[in-house]
């Protein structure tokens, strides 16, 4: 009688056998016996009884074709980490890494917790400063803007770098519609020293126009002495730029219309500020209300 072997009823006694960390299986066709030890550890095995013809399972004459003992690979292993705990990634260009090692991409790490994604558009920042020193102190990219509180001209003003200078796209005057009709008004008798006094009529931002200047008498200045009363209207460095004293005559209640074509330069980086002076004279009474509108 001739007894027949087969692998798989091999692999199945051996796992029936519930050896701990032991697995055994057979190919599809039975020709091959795979015996696994999940820690890696030596496989040993050992004779109980002979088969009836006197011939060991393993050892010399045995009936199974397997070695008593097969050495395990000890604690030398592959263990791939990714310091960020992230996904370790493996490329296959073909099934043979995966099929003949075992390993495949895998995750068992912490997911990161924040991404710096560099892309899309940037966001720029706003940041207040107190005036236009501090602004420049600042390090600044391409989209930040500045918001001065006391600007050049004491008002507030925003600005936006450009990549390489500061361009004011905002004050306190074009927060508002910049077309207004600026007035002052001068009553006699004024205090202080000299025959003039000097009030200011407000800004004008660049690119503006003056439209009309109107100087309206509604009390005649009189008891002045050494010349006749006038208003001049100009800036500090030129007070008669846009109305010069012979254009208007204060001694009688009338209205003086004097023209002015005056366009601020729109390339100018600050306001202008625009001042009329009351040649008075001394004049011991006398009311006149200086107005002028720009666009």
């Amino acid at each position: 009688m001739v007894l027949l072997l087969l692998f798989s009823d091999m692999a199945k006694d051996i796992n029936d056998a519930a050896i701990a960390n032991l697995t055994a299986s057979a190919n599809a066709s039975d020709t091959v016996l795979t015996l696994t030890e999940a820690n890696g550890n030596t496989v040993t095995i050992t004779n109980i009884t002979s088969d009836s013809n006197g011939n060991p399972f393993v050892g010399g004459s045995n009936v199974s074709g397997l070695d008593a003992t097969t050495n395990g690979p000890g604690t030398s292993r592959l263990n791939l980490t990714r310091s960020d705990g992230g996904e370790v990634l493996i490329y296959e260009g073909t099934e043979h890494f995966r099929v003949n090692t075992g390993i495949a991409s895998g995750h068992t790490g912490m997911y990161p917790l924040a991404l710096n994604v560099e892309q899309g558009i940037r966001q720029g920042s706003v940041t207040v400063v107190n005036n236009i020193a501090a602004r420049n102190g600042l390090t600044a990219q391409t989209g930040d803007q500045a918001h001065v509180l006391a600007a050049v001209d004491g008002e507030w003003a925003l600005y936006l770098y450009d990549g390489s200078s500061w361009v004011k796209i905002s004050d306190a005057d074009s927060s508002v519609v910049d077309a207004k009709t600026l007035t002052s008004k001068f009553t006699m008798p004024v205090g202080g020293f000299g025959t003039a006094t000097t009030n200011t009529l407000g800004n004008i931002s660049p690119g503006a126009k003056i439209t009309s200047v109107a100087i309206e008498v509604t009390t005649a200045f009189t008891g002045h002495s050494g010349g006749t009363p006038s208003i001049e209207i100009g800036t500090t460095v030129d007070p008669d730029q846009f109305v010069d004293d012979p254009s208007n005559d204060l001694t009688e209640v009338i209205t003086f219309m004097p023209t002015s074509e005056y366009v601020y330069p729109s390339t100018e980086t600050q306001d202008l500020v625009v001042k009329a002076r009351c040649n008075h004279f001394n004049a011991t009474a006398g009311v006149v209300t200086v107005k002028l509108t720009y666009i």
